[in-house]
């Protein structure tokens, strides 16, 4: 029998506050001395939408990756009316004190619906400090540039950095950016990097994750030099910006 759903997404958040568009702050990567509950929202794509209701078996898990010890096990019986075309469900875990549940370490959600594993999300949580508007124990960030380049700028060692770009001749806008890191701990970090058009119309979002793996090759360093800058970058396609 052809499954009445698909899966859409598995996200993690700590902040509950409502966004827009039914969504939420998504995170993976967290601190400590944030954190109350770890959130998670499981999202399927309805295939019975306008046609009939459905019912179904939910499970959320929470494991922590090194040791595979079990934080919680929850079902849901539940069920999806024809009128949601994308069906939601959250949950989440820890208690309302902050920082005196969650550890440092890895850690997976999982989603399963009927006994059939639909999808994981692994999340972080680092014990370096809370991140602040007004202190960042983390990063330092020393300078943000944007240049033109093609699919592998990345590679570009003449790089020739703008402000203005014209939309003819442009193929990607690079961010190139440099930050300092400011502490001894070898952590793992979220990278969001927001391209705004006309200073209000968020035109492209990019969210990314560099873990803990890349920080250890440079552990050694970092220890020694914490004025040490390692650069990211990122592009977007100017399909049809005007500029």
């Amino acid at each position: 029998m052809e499954k009445p759903y698909k899966f859409r997404s598995l996200q993690t958040f700590c902040n509950n506050e409502w966004m827009v568009n039914n969504q939420k702050r998504y995170r993976s990567v967290f601190d400590r001395e944030e954190l109350d509950y770890v959130r998670v929202e499981l999202a399927l794509y309805n295939k019975l939408f306008d046609s009939d209701d459905w019912s179904a078996s939910l499970r959320l898990k929470c494991i922590e990756c090194a040791t595979l010890t079990e934080y919680c096990n929850r079902v849901f019986d539940v069920t999806v009316r024809k009128e949601e075309n994308i069906f939601y469900l959250r949950d989440g875990w820890g208690i309302e004190a902050k920082g005196k549940f969650w550890k440092k370490g890895a850690y997976k959600w999982q989603a399963y619906v009927d006994g059939y594993l639909v999808g994981e999300r692994s999340f972080y949580v680092n014990e370096v400090g809370e991140v602040t508007n007004l202190h960042n124990p983390y990063l330092e960030i020393n300078s943000i540039k944007l240049y033109n380049s093609g699919l592998n700028g990345w590679q570009d060692q003449d790089r020739k950095y703008l402000k203005k770009f014209s939309k003819t001749n442009t193929q990607y806008v690079w961010a190139e950016v440099t930050f300092r890191n400011k502490t001894p701990k070898d952590f793992h970090y979220e990278f969001h990097l927001n391209f705004y058009k006309n200073l209000q119309f968020l035109y492209f979002h990019f969210r990314n994750n560099l873990y803990k793996c890349y920080l250890k090759f440079y552990q050694q360093y970092i220890r020694q030099l914490l004025n040490f800058r390692f650069d990211i970058f990122q592009h977007i396609f100017l399909e049809n910006m005007k500029m």
